[in-house]
This record gives C-alpha cells, sequence and structure tokens, in this order.
C-alpha cells in the first residue's frame, strides 16, 4: 500500500518552522458540496520570500487518490507567487472529509524543507442530507513498528519513514471512530536504564502527536496505554533496548505492512457533459445555445483564458450526415456570436470541434457538447520515496571507577559488552572512529606517595593501550585514540570530606566520536562562558533561566556534532566567614559540585548523554578583599561565582 505523509500546518501568510514558504491559507474549507457535481477544485497561493533564492518543489504528494494535484509548476521564482490548484473527488463520498497534501520543497542548493495543507468539507449525497461517513472499514490491521536505540539518549529513529508510515495508519481508526491508543512495549536488558528510557519515550510520544496535529487532529484523537516493560536477554548486543509501537485495539504482529480496507461502492461515472440534448424534432443553432449551460461555459472561458469544445452530432439514418453538419455548423455559429457579445471572446481563444458526426438507428436527434479538458484525465504528480536521510547515532559512552594503573576494565560487564559491540558494529560498515579517553583524579591522600595528575596520566596511558590492541584484534585495523588527564576534588580539608566522595572522581571514560559528518542540521552556536554569581543561600546553578538555556544549546550543539565537548571549571568564594567548621574553599567546592549535577540533569532530559562533557580543568578558589564588618557586602558578590568556561572559547 502506498502510504503517503498527510500533515496539516497553522499559519497565514507567515513564515513556519517546517517551510521557507508563505502561504495565505494552509487549509481551504470548501462547505458544503453536492457529491453528483463532480470534482471541485481549491487553489492554495503559494509565495517565495526570498530576493535571490528560488524555491524547487521536490515532490507532491496527497493523503488518497481522491485528492490530486492539477499543475506541475516546480519552481517559484523570488518575490513570486504561485497558484497549487488541488481537486477533489467527492464521488462515493457522502459525508465530511479531511484531506492533507504534503510538498517537499528545497531553498537555493541544499536547505531542504516540507509544506503541509489541508482540504476539508462536506459531501452531500443525493438522499442522504446528513454529515456521517456511510463507510465502515472492511478489514483494519495495523503492523507495528520496532525500533532499537543504540543509548538510552538515541533519537536517530525519530525521523524515520516509518513513523510517518504508521501515523497515516492509525488515522484510519481515528477517522471511523474518532480516537486511537497506541501502546508501547520496551524490552530492556538492564532494569537501571528503565527511567532515561522513559524520558526518551516522552519525546516520542510528543513526536506522534505532533505528527498528528499536522493533520489537524485535536489532543482527544490519541491516547497511549500504559508502557510495558519486559526484561529481554535477548536484545541485540549493540543495542539498550527493543522499542515495539504498535495499535491497541487493531494490531497485527505477523504484519510488516498494515492492511487497510473500505466499504467498496460501485462507481458511478460523473458526467462532465455541458450540453446533452435527445429530441425527435431536429434543434437549430440558437436553440441549442439557450439550453447549453452558458454559465459554465463562461466561467472555463474566465478561468483558462480560451475555450476548447468537443462536439458529438448524430440524427436519424433516414436525414444523413449532411444534416448532422448542418447542426454542427449552426451550432458553432451561434455559440461563437453569443459568446463575443457576452465576453469579448476572438477566434484565437475559440475552438470547437465536431469530434463525432453520424447517423443512427434511432428516431432522435442527439447532441453532446464536453469540454477537451473534461474529457481528458486529470493530471496528477507521482509520489516518489525519496531514500531515507538517516542521523548516524552517537555510539554509547563507557564509564568505570579506576584509581591506579593496575587496574583494569571489566570486559564482562553488560555496559562496557555493549559499548563494545556497538563500536564494532559502526566499525563493520566501514565507518572509522575515534575515542576519547579522560581519565580523571583526584587530590585523595594516597598511603603511596605520588603525584595525582601523574597517576591519571599512567592509567589513561595503560587504558589507551589496551584499547587499542583490542580493537586491532577484533578489527585488523588502527583505533584513534586522543586521551585527556585532569584532577577533580578537594585537595584541602581533608577530614570533612568520606573516601567515596574522593572516589567518585577516579574514573576512565570512553567517548566515541566520529572522524566524518553526522550531517545534523544544526545552526552554528558560538562558545560563550557561563557564569554565575551566587548569595550564600545558593542552592546550583538556575536551569530555568534563559542564559543557562543558551549556554547548553552550546553544549548540545557540540554534542551532536562533534560527539563529545570539553569544559574548564571554575568555583570561587569571597572572604566572607560562612561557617565555623568549615572553610570557604569547602563551600566553593560544594557549589560547583552541585551545578555540576544539575547541568548533567538537565542534559540527561534533553536527551544528551552527560559522559560527552568532558572537565580538562577544574579550579576552587578564594578571592577578593579581606573581609572586615565595614564594607558592603555586595562588593564581594564579584567573588562569589560558579563559571564554566568551554575549552573553544579559550
Amino acid at each position: 500500500m502506498n502510504k503517503i505523509l498527510t500533515v496539516i500546518l497553522f499559519f497565514c501568510f507567515t513564515l513556519s518552522a517546517w517551510t521557507q514558504i508563505r502561504v495565505k491559507t494552509s487549509t481551504i474549507d470548501l462547505g458544503d458540496i453536492l457529491e453528483d457535481n463532480g470534482v471541485v477544485i481549491a487553489s492554495f497561493e503559494l509565495l517565495n520570500p526570498y530576493f535571490k533564492d528560488t524555491i524547487t518543489i521536490l515532490d507532491y504528494s496527497t493523503s488518497c487518490g481522491c485528492t490530486a494535484i492539477l499543475n506541475e509548476e516546480t519552481f517559484i521564482y523570488p518575490r513570486q507567487t504561485i497558484q497549487l490548484k488541488v481537486s477533489y473527488d467527492p464521488n462515493d463520498r457522502v459525508g465530511l472529509f479531511a484531506k492533507s497534501i504534503h510538498l517537499k520543497t528545497k531553498t537555493g542548493r541544499y536547505e531542504e524543507n516540507s509544506l503541509y495543507l489541508k482540504l476539508t468539507g462536506n459531501v452531500i449525497g443525493k438522499e442522504k442530507l446528513q454529515t456521517e461517513v456511510p463507510v465502515a472499514l472492511i478489514d483494519y490491521k495495523v503492523a507495528p513498528i520496532y525500533f532499537y536505540p543504540i543509548t538510552v539518549f538515541d533519537t536517530s529513529f525519530f525521523d524515520l519513514n516509518k513513523i510517518i508510515d504508521f501515523v497515516n495508519d492509525i488515522t484510519y481508526e481515528i477517522d471511523y471512530y474518532n480516537f486511537t491508543t497506541v501502546g508501547i512495549e520496551i524490552r530492556v536488558r538492564d532494569k537501571a536504564q528503565i527511567e532515561q528510557l522513559e524520558i526518551l519515550m516522552a519525546y516520542y510520544k510528543h513526536k506522534l502527536k505532533r505528527e498528528l496535529n499536522r493533520r489537524q487532529y485535536g489532543e482527544g484523537a490519541l491516547m497511549f496505554a500504559n508502557t510495558v516493560f519486559i526484561a529481554d536477554n535477548r536484545i541485540p548486543a549493540w543495542s539498550v533496548a527493543q522499542i515495539k509501537v504498535y495499535s491497541n485495539k487493531f494490531n497485527a504482529d505477523a504484519l510488516t505492512e498494515s492492511v487497510i480496507e473500505v466499504t467498496k461502492v460501485a462507481p458511478v461515472k460523473r458526467d462532465v457533459r455541458l450540453l446533452a440534448y435527445s429530441s425527435e424534432e431536429m434543434p437549430k443553432g440558437k436553440d441549442l445555445v439557450d439550453k447549453l449551460d452558458l454559465s459554465t461555459v463562461n466561467a472555463k472561458l474566465f478561468k483558462n483564458g480560451r475555450i476548447d469544445l468537443n462536439v458529438t452530432v448524430k440524427v436519424p439514418a433516414s436525414k444523413g450526415k449532411r444534416k448532422a453538419r448542418k447542426i454542427g455548423k449552426s451550432l458553432d455559429k451561434n455559440l461563437y456570436r453569443t459568446l463575443k457579445k457576452s465576453s469579448g471572446i476572438t477566434k484565437a481563444d475559440y475552438q470547437i470541434v465536431m469530434d463525432t458526426i453520424a447517423v443512427h438507428a434511432k428516431e432522435t436527434y442527439e447532441v453532446e457538447v464536453y469540454d477537451v479538458a473534461d474529457n481528458n484525465k486529470i493530471p496528477t504528480l507521482k509520489y516518489v520515496e525519496k531514500p531515507e536521510s538517516v542521523i548516524v547515532p552517537l555510539l554509547p559512552t563507557y564509564k568505570a571507577q579506576m584509581f591506579t594503573a593496575q587496574e583494569n576494565i571489566l570486559e564482562n560487564s553488560a555496559d562496557f559488552k555493549q559499548f563494545w559491540n556497538a563500536l564494532l558494529a559502526y566499525t563493520n560498515t566501514g565507518n572509522e572512529v575515534q575515542i576519547t579517553i579522560e581519565s580523571s583524579g583526584s587530590n585523595y591522600p594516597k598511603k603511596l606517595a605520588g603525584d595525582p595528575y601523574a597517576i591519571a596520566q599512567e592509567k589513561g596511558e595503560k587504558t589507551m593501550a589496551w584499547i587499542k590492541e583490542k580493537y586491532f584484534q577484533a578489527t585488523g585495523k588502527k583505533l584513534l585514540v586522543e586521551l585527556i588527564v585532569n584532577i577533580q576534588g578537594p585537595s584541602f580539608e581533608t577530614q570533612n570530606f568520606t573516601q567515596p566522595q574522593y572516589f567518585n572522581f577516579e574514573y576512565i571514560k570512553l567517548v566515541p566520536n566520529y572522524l566524518k559528518s553526522r550531517n545534523m542540521p544544526l545552526r552554528p552556536i558560538k562558545p560563550k562562558p557561563y557564569i554565575v554569581n551566587y548569595d550564600y543561600y545558593y542552592v546550583g546553578i538556575d536551569t530555568g533561566s534563559i542564559v543557562f538555556q543558551k549556554f547548553a544549546d552550546y553544549l548540545i550543539y557540540e554534542v551532536q556534532k562533534n560527539g563529545f565537548v570539553t569544559l574548564r571549571t571554575e568555583s570561587s568564594a569571597s572572604h566572607i566567614p560562612v561557617d565555623e567548621k568549615r572553610s570557604n574553599e569547602y563551600w566553593a567546592y560544594s557549589h560547583l559540585q552541585v551545578s555540576k549535577e544539575r547541568l548533567y540533569d538537565y542534559l540527561k532530559k534533553r536527551l544528551i548523554d552527560p559522559n560527552r562533557v568532558l572537565i580538562t580543568n577544574e579550579k576552587i578558589v578564594v578571592q577578593g578583599i579581606p573581609y572586615d564588618k565595614k564594607t558592603p557586602i555586595v562588593r564581594y558578590r564579584n567573588f562569589q561565582y560558579v563559571t564554566f568556561v568551554p575549552q573553544k572559547y579559550l
């Protein structure tokens, strides 16, 4: 079944986030239309607002065969407008309808967008003047769709064509039953990842709702059954989960393509004749013109700028073809005279062709007049499915506690196996990858003498040599690896910190990043530091502030583009005494840790792996003017801050 994207926008001559074309109205309501009156036509006015760039229409597509595109213009030149004419055939479709049109466009050489339009109305039949749809689904089975995210942050499947197909399929249930319920089943290997997968699914549900909103289905049209989580060790080694999305009522697991069949009604031939004369009396040309639907003829003349007619004349065999020719000639003469008087038409804009001049066995005179355009099949542009453009998802990261160079990575752990299998699967596609290793140490007062930085350097170099050798043994290829070494955590008042607090900073982190561009459609964001001043009631950075969110947008941009982002951190306290038992260095350190945790939590909610934020330097300072009770406290505030500085900014 050829399933086509059917989406709607809600704007009026304004630029949209989804297209660069301006449209006067995106929805045209045809109102009540009579089934027997044949095809109706609507016209959407499309404007190219640019001064230099031409907009190319790559594809037209419609939501069903009853809706067709009538014109084939594919270019909208700068500052120009075209009329997109769309027809709707109401035959056998009594009742309310809403049909959609999707245009794929390209601006300039590279930028591709979409425009979504909609036709609505109510078809009225001869006998039933009601708004019920007098048809039903005969056979309706919706094939489920499956996804295998590489990580709990993986959104690469959000824009796959099969999501659009699935949404198109469930709209049939909405059309006939007013709503649909979608179920989501998630099979996981590690139950600890359920919480983050729920965040991922919240984004996915929003995606489905947005697709239906584009089709102008209201909020109540889509409901979700409770998400079902199932523990399953059979999930592919490179994936974190199997996600199944299905129709709660009409699911068909055995199908790979949905089955949709509605009530079939024998088609009724549409009468497109402008004149259908039949009588035993021989007609005169003037009488035929009087019986002709002149209002329709003039409308066609006004619309097309000319009129082209075909005429069929049949007379009794006893009268001969000569009589038929005479009737045709008289009709031609009288019709031209009438049209010239009413519209000023010239011979150049008028053509009448005697398509059939014949005799028949009947004793009647029959004259039929057709518009040539009505006799032609309505032209449509075929929808051609373009190859799917898939953005390569970021590979999983791996993080493990490691205190000395004598320790090893746990190769048999589930986390490392998933990291390693995903890495090899990507390599098997013929692409290259680079690993960035962050080796972090702490200032924990170890019994063995040694420089914390040197220890972190040693364990990082050992890990680098090990991962290179392991990769070469598996693939026969060399692995590019870079090493970042840093020291984190307090270097003062060790009696106020427990051993686990120091151990949080003793780790090895492996972060894959691609050597080729992921072709993400991202607008570049310049790196800028984020700094927040605080008083001593400070509880961490405000993730709701516009300044912070702009900074986070930069981090997300860097991660999506390069696979990771590097930061330098600094937390400063003034000399104002805060606590008799703890120094101001302690509070500066605490403020930084709270801020980092809030930053990481915010990124998780934006589906960004916080392991991709690498710290290259951490600094804790107490600075500023000495404290005295005479100096206004506000003067100390400049020395009380937490800041994150992107490495690229330096």
